[in-house]
Order: structure tokens, then sequence, then C-alpha cells
């Protein structure tokens, strides 16, 4: 497919309005740094710490399975 059919088909789903402009996707986000602080008991992060290694990810990674399930 060439660039300019792949443009006029992004044309055609903008203006259904089924996907948003990326300037619109960024202005969206603006304001969320994507850092969460949260202080938690150290026996908490101990044990999520565990959980993670069991599961051979990161730390971040395991909380980011937990917080979306």
């Amino acid at each position: 497919m060439q660039a300019s059919q792949e443009m006029q088909l992004h044309i055609k789903a903008v203006e259904k309005e089924d996907v948003v402009s990326l300037h619109e996707f960024k202005d969206g986000l603006e304001g969320f740094s994507r850092k969460l602080v949260l202080r938690i008991p150290r026996s908490l992060h101990r044990a999520r710490k565990e959980e993670a290694a069991a599961e051979g990810v990161s730390l971040n990674q395991y909380m980011l399975y937990k917080l979306e399930s």
C-alpha cells in the first residue's frame, strides 16, 4: 500500500471518529508523568518483591500486572 493510500485511510478513520490524532492523544496524556509514589508497609513490599522474583519479572512489571487485574 502506498503512503498516499494509507493517509487516505487514516483520514477516513479520523472523519468517522474511529481514531484520534497523535496530537489529541498526546494532549490527553499531558499531566501524567507515568510515576506513582505509594508508601506501603515494608512487609507488603517484601512480599510483592518475592512474588515478582518467583515469576521472573521486575517488581515494576509485577505491580503493573497486579494493578491491571
